[in-house]
């Protein structure tokens, strides 16, 4: 069970009585895997499908407001693309507080359900793949570009912007030889990207492109094609190049050359929304930094919960992709980057 008492702990039960209570929805209830909240599948009886949110307690009203803004704000631009939609409650709110058992308080949410296959659910990632990632957090940007509110900058462990912030974390890293390629990778980091994030294109992102929030459509014949993405609980204004970043670290878990799969998404998303040189350079430290973040504070909260499989869910590899990151040569790897981004010579 979890010790941390901002986690919310509500059972199916629960669940249920709450849609039925505030959204006046009735349906079966299915616990669905989540970071630091609980997440419920409810399927009514006529098939239509939503997402219960129930969100930690230490997470600000704000910060859910303005996921719910941007929802909103993106099905009006990009209808062609699937987003999570509010759903207002019998009383007409698209937020509402419950108590849990101990009398925490915890803010309540309805999502639309967004259909298609997680990108995580393919047997086999087909080889344009991870470019169609990159031109698809491009688009995505692009829409954001104009979006604002005022909770975007937070102070927040997940911005790539405030990585050092790792180092007092390091100690629920148990194994010294993982926590010392830790500190490799946010030494090269804090010399090499820190001191000039502040001088980038800053925006709102969404800031977790990973293959459990992207989905796809599957046609009969195997073709895929991005069509959606949720779970906008990590979004923040940051440096704009941080997307690709962490889209790309994601991308690299479990791949025989994870630089290759990043390469690629970078080259997708520099086709749509055109990456500066100076932008370019930092990319290597900015998915390193990343990928040191998911194995770190999924220690951290590991610690605190221990009982929750999705913590489990990216760590293997990332710390894999980490060791593999190690060994390929710095220089090089700046210099593919930056290769990426550069008119090609006449």
């Amino acid at each position: 069970m979890t010790s941390d008492p901002m986690v919310p702990s509500f059972s199916a039960g629960e669940a249920s009585q709450l849609v039925q209570d505030i959204f006046g929805i009735m349906g079966s209830v299915e616990h669905l895997i989540s970071y630091s909240d609980q997440n419920f599948c409810i399927e009514c009886d006529t098939g239509v499908r939503f997402v219960l949110k129930i969100a930690n307690a230490s997470e600000p009203l704000t910060v859910l407001e303005m996921q719910n803004a941007a929802l909103l704000y993106l099905s009006e631009k990009t209808p062609y693309l699937q987003f999570p939609q509010p759903v207002p409650g019998v009383a007409g709110h698209l937020l509402q507080q419950v108590e849990g058992k101990t009398g925490v308080v915890h803010h309540v949410r309805l999502l639309s359900w967004v259909d298609g296959v997680f990108i995580h659910q393919l047997s086999q990632w087909p080889p344009q793949l991870p470019q169609e990632i990159g031109r698809f957090m491009a688009h995505l940007d692009l829409e954001l570009l104009d979006f604002s509110h005022t909770a975007s900058q937070r102070d927040y462990i997940w911005d790539l912007k405030r990585a050092a912030g790792l180092n007092n974390y390091l100690q629920y890293v148990a194994q010294p030889e993982r926590r010392a390629l830790v500190e490799h990778f946010l030494k090269r980091y804090e010399a090499n990207a820190l001191p000039y994030l502040a001088g980038l294109r800053q925006s709102v992102i969404h800031n977790d492109g990973n293959d459990y929030n992207l989905l796809v459509d599957q046609s009969a014949c195997g073709d895929v094609r991005l069509s959606g993405i949720i779970d906008f609980g990590d979004m923040l204004e940051t440096p704009l190049v941080c997307e690709p970043a962490i889209a790309a670290a994601y991308a690299a878990l479990n791949k025989p050359d994870p630089w290759k799969t990043a390469l690629e998404l970078f080259q997708g998303y520099h086709e749509v929304l055109p990456l500066y040189p100076e932008e370019a350079e930092i990319l290597f430290y900015l998915m390193s930094a990343r990928l040191c973040t998911t194995v770190v504070m999924s220690a951290e909260r590991q610690a605190a919960t221990p009982d929750n499989e999705y913590l489990k869910v990216t760590v293997e590899p990332a710390w894999q992709v980490l060791a593999q990151l190690r060994i390929l040569e710095e220089a090089v790897m700046i210099d593919d980057c930056v290769n990426l981004v550069l008119p090609a010579p006449r």
